[in-house]
């Protein structure tokens, strides 16, 4: 996984190895260590208490929170996994191993759309292993039903490691349901050969199914032609021969029940998975459009942005223009979109947090569009009080002492930096800005009152 340097250190200073609970360590990188070591050794629970050790002495250590979310999701708590690996990405917005951890809880919660969203944002950081980031996105291709791009992605994953014996089992279930078998069990070989004593046991029984056939490590019995010589009579080779087919005969049957069973086992807990998935994304998928139904209805308030106003001067200069919005007014109503993706080139979790969550105490619907972003404006004044951009970026306009507090506080700037070099600060948006991150819902209100005073 992860290699630390070794530099000359006290003896203290080194790192921990194993998960021996007895070791005392003291620094946050020994605990997070021996957490990973934990981990790999399959002692979830003193990896998660050597983890929230190390949080507790440094609660910005994104490492940390990444290990534990991986801890957590083994133990089967993919929501706490989820709370750890969106903590660990708003402290470092380019860590490409906690977008994959989270695609893979986003996989195992059934939120297929936001796994992918995971998994590309892992690719672009440049994951170390992209092999195991392709073969997820081929496996969730696969959970949509999307066949040719479930395809293309185990093949990236083979294109980066031509023995990914994993990659060769997601092809050969790809290509199995949509009906090629002779091409399924030509890739299922693959993984056989690779994999070797590690092939998965329901590829081995299906590909006995098909083709009656030994296959290296089924234990089936293979036919092999006598030959002459060796002092046998040839009434014994015939014995053997008679001996070996009705072995093959009767492994094959019992290979064939296997295979029967498996393969019944898997398309019920397929078909219930997938079934819950589908149902999940059409309620979901239902709610928003009803929702942005109600709001086409009237329910959405008109908001006239005053822009000559000079406490919004700021805050439309530092607001980019261009993008996926480029060709809508500088001023509108939240777009009637099937989902939160791509809205102002935000992450849907930052604008689901900045829209639903952060508000939810204001008197009155504030969402608003401004140059394509997501924004709050007070209806009545028509003052810009908040805006988020990219992964992580929210900002919120404070009167004092709210401002006084925010700065003071934890996880809150007055300086922010993207992925791609560019650099804000609060100072030159106006008086009283901050970026507040998923801390603004302490200051929502406030800054709401404040916008409608000036």
């Amino acid at each position: 996984m992860l290699v630390i340097g070794c530099w000359l250190l006290p003896a203290a200073a080194v790192r921990a190895e194993g998960c021996d609970p007895a070791q005392s360590l003291t620094t946050v990188e020994q605990l997070t260590d021996r957490g990973r070591d934990c981990i790999d050794m399959g002692n979830y629970e003193q990896a998660i208490t050597d983890l929230t050790r190390a949080i507790e002495q440094d609660v910005n250590y994104a490492r940390a929170y990444n290990n534990r979310g991986v801890a957590y999701r083994r133990t089967g708590n993919p929501q706490a996994a989820l709370t750890d690996l969106n903590q660990a990405l708003v402290l470092d917005p380019n860590y490409a191993k906690a977008y994959y951890n989270r695609g893979l809880t986003q996989y195992d919660l059934g939120n297929l759309d936001r796994t992918l969203d995971d998994l590309q944002r892992a690719l672009d950081l440049r994951h170390d292993s992209p092999q195991e980031v392709y073969q997820l996105q081929g496996w969730t291709y696969f959970a949509l039903h999307d066949y040719e791009q479930a395809i293309a992605a185990f093949n990236r994953a083979l294109g980066v490691d031509p023995n990914f014996d994993r990659a060769y089992w997601g092809l050969g279930d790809t290509y199995r349901e949509m009906g090629e078998f002779d091409q399924a069990v030509a890739y299922y070989h693959q993984h056989i050969d690779l994999a070797g004593a590690n092939a998965r046991p329901e590829v081995i029984a299906y590909v006995a199914g098909y083709e009656g056939e030994y296959v290296p490590g089924t234990g089936l019995i293979p036919v092999t032609a006598p030959t002459s010589g060796g002092g046998r009579s040839n009434y014994e080779y015939l014995l053997l021969m008679v001996v070996a087919i009705v072995g093959v005969y009767l492994r094959f049957r019992y290979a064939r029940r296997i295979w029967a069973s498996n393969r019944a086992r898997h398309q019920k807990s397929k078909a219930t998975r997938v079934d819950e998935q589908t149902r999940a994304l059409y309620e979901k998928r239902r709610a928003q459009q009803t929702a942005r139904s109600a709001a086409a209805a009237g329910n959405q308030p008109t908001i006239r942005v005053n822009s000559e106003h000079p406490a919004n001067q700021g805050v439309l200069a530092v607001l980019p223009g261009g993008g996926m919005q480029a060709s809508r007014p500088n001023s509108a109503p939240p777009p009637n979109w099937e989902s939160l993706n791509g809205i102002g080139a935000c992450h849907p979790d930052l604008v689901d947090y900045f829209w639903k969550t952060m508000p939810a105490q204001l008197p009155e619907n504030c969402r608003w569009m401004v140059k394509g972003r997501p924004v709050l404006v007070h209806p009545e004044s028509g003052i810009v009080f908040g805006f988020c951009m990219g992964v992580h970026l929210v900002a919120l306009r404070l009167p004092e002492p709210e401002y006084s507090q925010a700065v003071a506080a934890k996880n809150t700037s007055l300086i922010w930096k993207g992925s791609s070099g560019k650099t804000i600060e609060a100072r030159d948006i106006g008086p009283g800005w901050v970026f507040v991150g998923y801390e603004g819902q302490r200051w929502c209100l406030r800054a709401y009152e404040h916008a409608g005073s000036l």
